[in-house]
């Protein structure tokens, strides 16, 4: 009686040590970036946007008078 208990402990812990080991494979991280899908000549991370210029807006008129910066 004792061994039959044994062993289904055992196949039990096997079972899950198998789960484990497959979760932990199905879920590993990737190693390289995937492919883009369409091929962009001019990818680049930074925008031709000026973010740091003022706009004419902000320079006149009531938004001047919030700007703490003054040039």
């Amino acid at each position: 009686m004792l061994a039959i208990i044994l062993n289904r402990i055992r196949f039990r812990i096997a079972g899950t040590l198998v789960l484990a080991f497959l979760a932990a494979a199905l879920t590993s991280c990737a190693t390289k970036d995937p492919a883009p899908l369409i091929a962009d000549p001019n990818a680049s991370r930074e925008t031709a946007l000026p973010w740091n210029e003022q706009q004419k807006w902000e320079r006149e008129g009531e938004a001047a008078a919030l700007n703490q910066q003054r040039r």
